[in-house]
């Protein structure tokens, strides 16, 4: 998965996701910055409740794409 990132490309969009009952949208994205760390985000359920972190680890970045997902 993270093998072929280019530089501040999105690199992983997972797919949206909106819960019928809330209308509330999920979603997690994935870039690789130019110092190559890279910068996860994810929105749990509304612009307001957006989170970031940023890490060296590709196996951190995949571990969290699985616990998120």
């Amino acid at each position: 998965m993270t093998s072929n990132f280019k530089m501040n490309d999105l690199q992983c969009l997972r797919e949206k996701r909106t819960d019928v009952e809330s209308g509330k949208d999920w979603h997690e994205h994935v870039w690789l910055k130019n110092d190559y760390t890279y910068q996860l985000e994810f929105q749990d359920g509304s612009a307001a409740e957006r989170y970031q972190t940023r890490t060296i680890s590709q196996a951190r970045v995949i571990d969290a794409l699985s616990w998120v997902g």
